[in-house]
């Protein structure tokens, strides 16, 4: 609210309603569109939107709208608002949201006019291109909080435009393609722009574009449109919403490379053509002492973090989906997302999936290997009927994974984990090693290796796999059995204390699993915790009622029977039954 002081030192109690009602009128329009109104904080209001368009199309209706009110006004009490929109991360406390997104949004309102919106670059790129709004480029801003200038942009509606109504905008932001999509996660890499203003740069940023869309292209769950395609849009002002549909895919990774002296700055983008979403956005700077080097660090990073992240959007996308109507790929997508929280109960929901996976596939390429996955976990955590019927059926469809895609990184990761589970240490590396050479930056192979390693007795090598994979996919769904191996990994070496960080890292990710229950209560015990540990075994035995030491023996799959007995004493002196 402008001037709102000055307002209510005129009259203190119409300011006051008129104040009420501006806000109250916002916050039904902010409703109308899609969104939240949070909280108002003194003359302030905070919310929040799914998607950059609605909050625009939001705070436009109103300013319209309340400037059409202040105009039938006879007196100096007019509220004016300005407003600031961000995109970036929220931290809600104690029912209060803060969070760099909500002081970015503040600082991007100090900007603003009376009446006036001001957005930063980030939003406006996500801005569906036929919606009626016109733009004014602020230039890059310091702004107070922030290291990195950020581009603003004021915002208005276009002369002789009226706004559509909100179901209007979600027609507009969800047109389909013009192309049948594959049945595949569909990406296009468009050539990253040059913005050094060096013609000579010019390879480093193609080279870029070339060696990603190479990288993801290896990956076999992945349709990538060919580099001569995409490259037919280099130079131009692309809409992301048109090329999507211009090449049949759902998703398009866009960037930038900016030299500047012997750094350069590289941005990239992954955007939901479908939506209109990013679905992850991430930066690089660098010393160019080696430019190939560097663009070689910079592909890694972004393939490592993209990939993860486009199968995350597709398990959610899947999720939203009519059961009904769900392909192999989405079966396989949707069973992830139980699977990866590593709960009895989810991992019975995600085998139902992997099994209607098979079902319509029937060669295995979909859903054999996660379902030998499943098996695996309920051998060991003795969640089956039969624990030897489990682990044949989880080398079956190991093995009938392969078979069906010898070209499968993931086919051969779980072929690796289902060797060790059965025991047959010395045939659990080479799968794995089969996954590295198919692709060099596959990250749940090499976190998978981590695990290995710690069950023959080779710990260092483990810190450096579960580092590599943790380096190339930071927010991978994964971590939480890749620190599993881990944590025996400082085990085996007494390290105890930092197997117990791994140990509380694991359980914070997968607070329902018992494995990360029961080792944190081992590292507890052996630390001389015993209060803690007693009450953590607690907690796991609720979730294993009769589980003993014998559970342990003969399940976990290391060759270290010294250390295995020594983890056992150390739940028993807790409390775990002999």
């Amino acid at each position: 609210m402008v001037g709102s002081t000055v307002l209510v030192q005129k009259n203190e109690a119409l300011a006051h309603a008129r104040m009420v009602a501006a806000f109250k009128t916002f916050s039904h329009t902010i409703e109308t569109y899609g969104g939240i109104a949070h909280e108002i904080r003194g003359d302030a209001l905070l919310a929040e939107f799914e998607r950059a368009s609605d909050a625009v199309s939001a705070s436009l209706v109103f300013q319209t709208s309340q400037l059409e009110t202040n105009a039938q006004l006879n007196d100096e009490i007019r509220p004016e608002l300005r407003i600031g929109i961000a995109l970036g991360e929220i931290i809600i406390a104690d029912k209060t949201m803060t969070g760099a997104g909500v002081v970015l949004a503040q600082r991007l309102e100090q900007l603003a006019d009376p009446g006036g919106v001001v957005i930063q670059s980030a939003t406006y790129e996500t801005l569906p291109k036929n919606l009626p709004f016109s733009f004014d480029n602020l230039g890059e801003q310091q702004l107070k909080g922030f290291d990195d200038p950020v581009r603003a942009y004021r915002v208005a509606l276009l002369e002789k435009h009226h706004l559509p109504a909100p179901d209007s905008i979600e027609k507009a932001v969800s047109q389909p393609t013009t192309l049948e999509l594959p049945d595949k996660p569909s990406i296009a890499v468009l050539p990253f722009t040059n913005m050094s203003g060096d013609a000579d740069q010019e390879y480093f940023s193609d080279g870029i574009s070339e060696d990603i869309i190479t990288a993801l292209s290896r990956m076999p769950w992945f349709f990538v449109i060919a580099r001569n395609s995409s490259f037919t849009y280099k130079g131009q002002a692309v809409d992301i919403k048109k090329v999507a549909a211009e090449l049949g895919v759902q998703y398009v990774l866009e960037g930038s490379v900016r030299k500047a002296g012997q750094r350069v700055r590289v941005t990239a983008q992954l955007i939901d053509a479908l939506t209109d979403k990013h679905i992850w956005a991430g930066r690089y700077d660098k010393e160019l002492a080696d430019i190939f080097q560097v663009q070689d660090e910079v592909v890694e990073s972004i393939v490592g973090e993209v990939a993860p992240e486009f199968l995350s959007a597709e398990a959610k996308r899947a999720q939203r989906a009519d059961p009904a109507t769900l392909s192999a790929w989405d079966c396989v997508m949707r069973g992830r997302w139980h699977l990866w929280r590593l709960s009895r109960e989810q991992l019975a929901d995600a085998r139902v999936l992997f099994e209607r996976a098979i079902e319509l596939i029937p060669s295995g390429e979909f859903g054999a290997s996660d379902l030998a996955l499943i098996h695996a976990l309920e051998a060991y955590y003795s969640w089956s009927d039969s624990r030897p019927d489990s682990l044949a059926s989880m080398m079956r469809l190991a093995q009938q994974a392969v078979t069906a895609n010898d070209h499968d990184p993931w086919a051969h990761t779980i072929l690796g984990l289902a060797n060790l589970f059965a025991f047959k240490h010395d045939q659990a590396l080479p799968p794995l090693e089969h996954a590295i050479s198919l692709y060099p930056n596959f990250a749940p192979a090499l976190g998978i290796k981590n695990i290995v390693h710690a069950c023959i007795d080779q710990p260092e090598k483990s810190h450096e796999c579960l580092a590599r994979a943790r380096r190339l996919s930071p927010h991978d769904s994964l971590i939480p059995l890749w620190l599993l191996g881990n944590t025996w990994a400082f085990w085996i070496t007494d390290d105890f204390d930092r197997s117990l960080a791994t140990a509380q890292e694991f359980l914070r990710l997968a607070p329902d699993n018992p494995t990360a229950r029961r080792q944190t209560a081992a590292c507890l015990s052996i630390t001389g915790q015993k209060g803690k540990a007693r009450e953590m075994l607690q907690h796991y035995l609720e979730l294993e009622p009769n589980h003993t030491a014998d559970n342990i023996r003969g399940r976990l799959p290391s060759i270290n029977y010294a250390q295995v007995e020594c983890f056992i004493d150390a739940l028993c002196d807790v409390g775990l039954p002999r």
